[in-house]
């Protein structure tokens, strides 16, 4: 599942280190929601893990 972020939440800067709140669509599934940066890394680190491990069990290479 890939999700598109529609909108960022700025606090004390203009940078990407000042990302606090992220708005997200999932194209595939047209739901919609936001979560805070910590959240979102989250996420993405468990669903990079579950990755990994499916790659390793079919002997495909792994990106990572």
């Amino acid at each position: 599942m890939a999700i598109q972020i529609t909108s960022v939440r700025l606090s004390g800067g203009t940078t990407h280190q000042h990302i606090t709140r992220l708005w997200w669509t999932n194209p595939e599934t047209t739901k919609s929601g936001d979560n805070t940066r910590a959240e979102l890394v989250t996420w993405i680190q468990k669903r990079a893990r579950r990755t990994r491990a499916t790659r390793a069990g079919t002997g495909r290479r792994s990106p990572w």
